[in-house]
């Protein structure tokens, strides 16, 4: 054979260098292509040999392997020349245990291409020949696969519609073999007797003959009738490329679409050959996604799939325009106009945190756990990462397929994040879990988490919740599993949750903050430290900054000792001076979002009873449009609970004991905050608490209230009171022998013994006892 050794391109410095290059996927893929695929100890029908060729026959080799390789990488159909329809390839093998040994790949269509690479090849009737070795290795192949279970992928019997057994041969093989063998054979496959020319009668006598003896040494009784030789023929293609000519410049002219930059080309064809170089030596093999991976780690700047282009451009657009929705959760008002933000301390932990795995940020409502998020996508993105950033409080869907809707997409979710690669760690963050509240929209993001983390590939999911929702959350107990990677951010009771929670503002960030806002400095200086204690949560901090922005002053926030207060006053500066009319439109918004079961209203739905009113508390900045203006929300959780709690749940209503919240309605995530609004109201509207107590008792009489109402309504009674005094109203029903009031003692004294601290005066009609953590009514009480 005159085969001449070739040497590759040298690929550019500036192509090598030009995209990141991730250490893990390279360990990944080095492991992976060892040992991936069956290397049984076989008889001699099976293919022993592997790397032995030489230098020419391999360097040709690769160009075949890089053949397979284009194909799959491009996704499109394999040469016309093979007769196999739009069939595709889904995966390739090199130097395999096949017979025919060299190249294989399997097909869209459930078939499979198994190839012998000869540079040059010449006919002969010799089975000692370069050429009787081939049809001798096709036999064997053809022989295994009619005989075969299926277990090694290829040995089933073979179908000519869609499998095929493959010759490939370079520019320098004679036109016997290159014209001749491949018309007789392309003959044979058409119905009738086609007239062959003499040349092309010959070549096909000689691979008759070659197959006969072939057949004979196997050593098989069985005879070899004309069906059994046709059969052969009729899968047996001759393929002639030319990696130095014409076909190279027409190869790489086939991956422009899957580059960024069509120069890069070439040098992207020569990785390939180098790939399946490297396959040989591991006797391994590639998938798409694995080929594409293999591709970037080595410096190759691919494109998005071409299928999967227009969703990932889509989701990348929503993402930022989530990013940029909530990066008014970062900033305060200064009073001046200005708005002004801090980097949070925990910001870093979380950062590195995302780096290790799937993660919950947790905290109370209103700590800053958007901001953080916030702030984590964009350094991400800064860093060169692929980040998806979604809100839930942005959908109004049931179910993972509602959720790729909602987004635009035309494949679901998960089938592009597996479909968008690349050579560095991607994100999904989503945030504010808490705000489904329950209801069916927790079981689409649960499922989209856990089909993200099902595809173990480079996305990693960071998610916020409440703490009170992950307590409940078991799921996301388990989904989010591991050990929490900050021991000072870890909260109480997840030792088993990759968590970090994110905490109120530390004195620092205090005075960092109020060192960029002089105005609310000044005004926090004259107020009690209790305010300052609130504004110690960035949601009371923000709330408390919009009213200074718009005219409150010192004097406005005389007595705002509590949530409640500060958002009493918010109510009256922002809601009150625009009427009843302004709490009616309101009112339809939370009804709305209750019968929906999402903190998202339908925004003309609501505007139908006074559009101008809505209008006016977008303008207030309480409610803001989403979801392409189709909806309106309110600008945080905590103002939609606080608002339900105003003009959806009626106090008289709780205090009689004529409305209740039964199990079967469900409505317990979704309103308990408001619930415990609304108890926190009636604790300071009466010095008495008279009316208090008996909502209190109300809730926790009725055998089948709510779970999570019932839990908010113990929780309240053991926590607000502070003296003896504070529960006389209580103790006197207990004392009367009120059923409801003896029903719902062991619900209050739970609640108080889960507390854990200091006891209430014990000189009172209710107590804690210290030896033991139990409420007690003095009635009943034994002493301590």
């Amino acid at each position: 054979m005159n085969n001449q050794k070739r040497t590759f391109p040298p690929i550019p410095a500036r192509f090598s260098l030009r995209c990141f290059n991730n250490a893990d996927l390279t360990r990944h893929l080095t492991a992976m292509s060892k040992s991936n695929y069956p290397k049984p100890k076989a008889p001699r029908t099976f293919a022993t040999g592997g790397g032995n060729a030489t230098a020419s026959g391999v360097n040709f080799q690769q160009s075949l392997g890089a053949v397979f390789g284009l194909w799959l990488i491009t996704e499109t159909s394999v040469d016309p020349r093979l007769q196999l329809g739009s069939a595709r390839i889904t995966t390739f093998r090199m130097e395999t245990e096949a017979p025919l040994d060299d190249a294989f790949a399997t097909t869209s269509v459930g078939g499979i291409i198994c190839g012998q690479a000869k540079n040059t090849l010449s006919l002969s009737d010799s089975l000692s020949s370069e050429f009787g070795k081939t049809v001798d290795q096709i036999v064997r192949q053809w022989r295994l696969c009619r005989d075969g279970t299926g277990d090694l992928e290829w040995n089933r019997p073979l179908d000519p519609a869609k499998d095929r057994l493959l010759i490939a041969i370079g520019p320098a093989s004679p036109a016997t073999t290159r014209y001749n063998l491949a018309k007789g054979l392309e003959a044979r496959r058409q119905p009738g007797h086609p007239v062959l020319t003499a040349p092309e009668t010959k070549a096909l006598s000689q691979f008759d003959a070659c197959v006969r003896l072939a057949w004979t040494a196997t050593g098989t009784a069985e005879p070899l009738t004309d069906e059994i030789l046709k059969a052969i023929s009729h899968l047996t293609y001759v393929y002639t490329i030319d990696p130095e000519g014409s076909d190279r410049g027409a190869w790489s002219a086939t991956l422009n679409p899957v580059l960024k930059t069509q120069a890069d080309a070439q040098s992207v064809f020569n990785l390939l050959e180098r790939i399946a170089g490297d396959l040989m030596s591991a006797r391994g093999g590639r998938t798409l996604s694995t080929l594409r991976a293999d591709l970037m780690t080595r410096g190759a700047c691919l494109a998005a799939r071409q299928d999967f282009r227009k969703d990932i451009d889509t989701l990348s657009t929503y993402s930022l325009r989530t990013e940029q929705t909530l990066a008014e959760l970062e900033v305060v008002e200064a009073g001046n106009g200005d708005l002004v933000s801090i980097t949070r301390h925990c910001q870093s932990a979380v950062n590195a945190a995302a780096l290790g795995g799937h993660l919950l940020l947790i905290g109370e409502p209103g700590a800053g756990k958007s901001a953080v998020i916030n702030a984590l996508g964009r350094a991400l993105r800064s860093q060169g990462n692929d980040v998806v950033q979604l809100a839930v409080d942005r959908f109004s869907v049931e179910s993972l397929e509602g959720i790729s809707r909602a987004l635009g997409l035309d494949h679901d979710l998960p089938t592009v994040l597996r479909a968008w690669d690349g050579p560095s760690p991607a994100f999904l963050l989503i945030d504010a879990l808490d705000a489904s509240r329950g209801q069916s929209g927790e079981a689409a993001f649960k499922r989209l988490i856990e089909a993200v983390i099902e595809l173990k590939g480079r996305w990693t999911v960071i998610a916020s919740s409440r703490i009170f929702d992950l307590r409940l959350g078991q799921n996301f107990q388990s989904l989010f599993k591991g050990t929490p990677p900050e021991k000072g951010l870890q909260g109480e009771g997840f030792a088993n949750v990759r968590h970090i929670q994110i905490p109120p503002w530390s004195d620092d960030e205090f005075a960092e903050l109020l060192g960029l806002a002089p105005r609310l400095a000044a005004i926090l200086t004259q107020c009690s430290t209790k305010l300052r204690e609130l504004a110690m949560v960035p949601f009371n901090m923000r709330l408390l900054a919009s009213l200074v922005a718009t005219g409150a002053v010192s004097g406005d926030f005389e007595g705002v000792d509590s949530q409640i207060a500060l958002l009493n006053l918010y109510w009256d500066k922002r809601v009150r001076p625009h009427g009843v009319v302004a709490e009616v439109c309101l009112r339809n918004v939370v009804q709305d979002m209750i019968a929906v079961g999402t903190l998202r209203a339908r925004r003309l739905k609501v505007a139908d009873a006074n559009a101008t009113m809505l209008d006016t508390l977008m303008g207030e900045g309480i409610l803001i449009s989403s979801n392409a203006e189709r909806s309106v929300h309110f600008r945080h959780h905590l103002l939609f609970d606080y608002v339900a709690s105003r003009v959806f749940l009626d106090p008289d209503d709780i205090i009689n004991g004529s409305l209740t919240f039964p199990k079967a309605q469900g409505l317990g995530l979704l309103i308990a905050p408001a619930m415990g609004f609304l108890l926190q109201s009636l604790w300071v509207e009466d010095a008495n608490h008279h009316g208090f107590w008996s909502a209190v008792i109300n809730l926790l009489s009725v055998p089948k209230c709510d779970p999570i109402i019932r839990s908010v309504a113990a929780r309240m009674a053991a926590e607000l009171p502070i003296t003896s005094t504070d529960v006389d109203a209580f103790a006197s029903k207990i004392n009367s022998g009120s059923p409801d009031a003896v029903a719902a003692f062991p619900h209050v004294a739970g609640a108080m013994g889960l507390l854990g601290t200091c006891a209430i005066d014990t000189t009172g009609a209710v107590h804690r006892c210290s030896s033991n953590d139990v409420l007690h009514a003095r009635r009943t009480c034994t002493g301590c």
